[in-house]
Parts: C-alpha cells; structure tokens; sequence
C-alpha cells in the first residue's frame, strides 16, 4: 500500500493544484489508485477524482507503468452565467516511480482524459510506502 501527495497541471485550463492517492495492489504488479485533486482557478472552486487501474512492468528501484481508468471533474464558477460543469473522462497514460530509500519515492505520470474532458494531465509527487 502507497500514500501519495501529488500536484498537478490540466493542460486545457493551466490549472495548478494539489491532491492526495492512495494505491493498493491486490496482486502483483497490478494496483487500484484513487487520487483528489484540489485545483485552485482564479476564482471558484474546481477538482477532481481519477480512479485507475496500474499496470507496473518493473518492480525495481524504477518502476515504470501504465494506467487505465475513470476520471471526474467538477468546476463551480463565480461571477458566470454557467454555473457548474461536471464532466467524465477515460484515463489513458504512464508514468514512473523512483525509490529513494525503502520509505519514501518520487512519482511522475502523464495521462490523456478522452471523453467529455480531452485534456493531459502532468503530476509529480511524493510516495510514503506503508508495507
């Protein structure tokens, strides 16, 4: 099981933000992440909630994998007539774990939502392994 906080840029709005994951793996090689994002717009509130399944080619010191899921994003505008967006999203992308020590890691991933988003998304975090 993994911990994670992570902060993240939409290339479709340039907004920076910040979340939370955690990663379970039911089997080797193959986790579940479920991640939060808190996105900070100039004004309203926007975030978001990415659910995917990981597939990790290698489990070394460098683990690189790739990424199937769920994607969710809620935008509150102030000062609009549109009021509320909320759109879903399939996840498709990769990225890569470096150890650092048995603890503690640094996580790097890129992903495609397609859907009613289509936009990339960059993240880069910090991992806490628990077990």
């Amino acid at each position: 099981m993994r911990l994670k906080y992570m902060h993240e840029w939409r290339a479709d709005t340039w907004f920076f933000g910040f979340g939370f994951a955690g990663e379970y793996f039911p089997i080797d090689d193959v986790s579940i992440n479920a991640q939060t994002t808190f996105l900070l717009p100039a004004t309203g509130i926007a975030n978001s909630l990415d659910i995917d399944g990981r597939y990790y080619f290698t489990q070394d010191k460098f683990q690189l994998y790739g990424l199937l899921g769920w994607g969710y994003y809620y935008r509150n505008f102030e000062f609009n007539e549109i009021g509320h967006l909320h759109k879903h999203a399939i996840n498709v992308g990769a990225g890569f774990l470096y150890k650092f020590i048995d603890e503690i890691g640094l996580e790097a991933e890129y992903k495609f939502q397609a859907g009613q988003i289509n936009t990339s998304i960059f993240r880069l975090g910090v991992v806490y392994f628990i077990n």
